[in-house]
């Protein structure tokens, strides 16, 4: 990256509204924030920014301190990151080491060997990027992360951003980009905080489906390193309506202490929860693909991919 005179980065102006981004892989049009929920075109998001001690040099050039207020920053990137089944860090559902070595690929080098990331990446659900100052090339930034994932979609390779001078010029349209902001959540707010009304009466919609699978993620997930998780159990067990012996014999490897451990977890949890059982949402089969698609168009794959490839 080209040297930059921090004394000439000013802090952005009030931010406007509407503005583009790009989130979980997509364009999104920022309409603001309504109390600490991002609000686009897409839907509102839940965005919480991992706590965790300064470790950072007072005057670290592009860092954006813990106390600052985001609302108030120019959000231009929030992407998703996972490690997938062979340990490879996933970006919005891409291998990260692909997209490094892209056109936009100065934007991503820094982060699989951050000290931040590598103590905190079991918290970590998700990367944002806000501007430092008001200035840049959005537009350019934006066409080339779009662009960049298009390309290791396809398989087909693109110029290494190393290669590319203008990267070491200054007129990189990612020049004016914050350091990573590190998230602990980011995710589709779908429903209210209590849906426990609705499902006392027997109620049960796709909206609500999904925002169960994703307390279930929250909740349980997070807990475990053995696969199988919460997640794939819940879904076996309740959309497939399997028994215990047929998981087993589905997933080669998966023991069955582990999955009646998975079992034991969730029954407590949807019981003290939701106070339901299995049997209730076993009657509901038809709602798990659509409440799947909605979490997959809103946030991050759902966790029956990783079923599915393990």
């Amino acid at each position: 990256m080209p040297r930059v005179n921090l004394q000439k980065s000013k802090p952005p102006k009030l931010v406007s509204f509407p503005h583009q981004a790009i989130i979980l892989g997509k364009e999104h049009e920022v309409q603001g924030w309504t109390k600490d929920r991002l609000v686009t075109d897409q839907g509102e998001y839940v965005l919480e920014r991992l706590e965790m001690p300064e470790q950072v040099k007072p005057h670290e050039l592009f860092h954006l301190p813990i106390d600052v207020d985001l609302t108030q920053r120019r959000l231009l990137r929030v992407a998703s990151i996972r490690t997938d089944s062979k340990g490879n860090l996933l970006l919005d559902g891409l291998k990260l080491s692909l997209l490094t070595v892209c056109t936009g690929g100065a934007l991503l080098s820094g982060i699989s060997t951050s000290e931040h990331f590598r103590i905190h990446k079991d918290r970590i659900q998700a990367i944002a990027w806000f501007e430092f100052c008001d200035r840049g090339l959005r537009s350019a930034a934006f066409e080339t992360i779009l662009a960049d994932m298009a390309a290791v979609k396809a398989g087909k390779r693109t110029t290494p951003y190393f290669q590319l001078p203008s990267f070491w010029t200054g007129s990189s349209p990612f020049i004016w980009w914050s350091k990573p902001v590190w998230l602990s959540a980011f995710r589709l707010h779908i429903l209210e905080e209590k849906p426990l009304p609705d499902l006392e009466r027997g109620e049960l919609t796709v909206a609500m489906m999904a925002n169960i699978l994703d307390e279930i993620r929250t909740a349980l997930d997070d807990k475990y390193t053995a696969q199988p998780t919460a997640s794939q159990v819940f879904l076996f067990v309740c959309r497939d309506q399997m028994t215990v012996r047929q998981i087993m014999a589905k997933n080669r490897g998966w023991s069955e202490r582990t999955i009646k451990l998975r079992k034991q977890a969730l029954t407590e949890f949807l019981h003290s929860r939701f106070r339901k059982d299995f049997a209730f949402f076993q009657s509901h089969p038809g709602l798990f693909t659509k409440a799947q698609a909605v979490l997959e168009a809103s946030r991050l794959p759902p966790a029956e991919e990783k079923s599915e490839k393990s």
